[in-house]
């Protein structure tokens, strides 16, 4: 809702959760002795208004690109994980804020389940303290990057920890980029090393 209101969408936070946000309890079943649900890729887990776990930016992805073709089109969404953390600074230089993945607080991730994905087979594990905000800045004199965190607000922390977060939880990043030509030539500059977002979700 963050990035979308930063691109002059009037999104609530509500009205996404509600209308536009892919969702699932999970669907949990037994196979072959180990459990099975539905994937944090693809789906929010859980309920936004009361208990769950989140989900990764494939879910965010899909929730940002339906509510932009509701609302008129104009922008594309880019999923830009794997990204190295330079990537995100360049994308803030040519004036676009960058949606990503870390840790409230940045403090540890905290393994907490495992599952395996009832489509795919693929197991899961799933790690406590995730969390998402919209990175607004950085400053490389003072070692710090503004976070737009949706529960604490504009908050600055230092740059080396928000880059070990970002990388713990998979160097997962989203931008929404206008459609038009002058956007297309800013970003086309924008460097990116990728490093794969892996299909299993082993912290190392």
């Amino acid at each position: 809702t963050i990035l979308l209101c930063c691109q002059g969408f009037d999104a609530e936070t509500k009205e996404m959760a509600i209308n536009f946000s892919p969702t699932t309890w999970g669907n949990a079943r037994s196979c072959d002795g180990n459990l099975s649900k539905d994937t944090f890729l693809v789906y929010l887990m859980g309920d936004h208004f009361s208990i769950g776990y989140g989900c990764f930016s494939p879910a965010i992805e899909k929730a940002a690109n339906k509510y932009i073709s509701a609302h008129g089109g104009g922008y594309t969404v880019k999923n830009i994980s794997g990204c190295h953390p330079d990537t995100l600074y360049e994308y803030l230089i040519a004036g676009t804020p960058v949606l990503c993945w870390a840790t409230d607080g940045m403090i540890e991730p905290e393994y907490y389940e495992t599952w395996y994905d009832n489509a795919t087979g693929e197991k899961l594990d799933w790690y406590l303290n995730e969390h998402c905000f919209v990175l607004a800045g950085f400053n490389i004199a003072n070692s710090t990057v503004t976070l737009n965190d949706p529960m604490k607000g504009i908050i600055d922390y230092n740059i080396d920890k928000f880059e070990i977060r970002f990388k713990q939880m998979y160097s997962q990043a989203i931008v929404i980029i206008p459609d038009s030509a002058e956007a297309v030539t800013e970003t086309a500059a924008v460097v990116t090393e990728t490093e794969e977002l892996p299909e299993t979700s082993d912290v190392s």
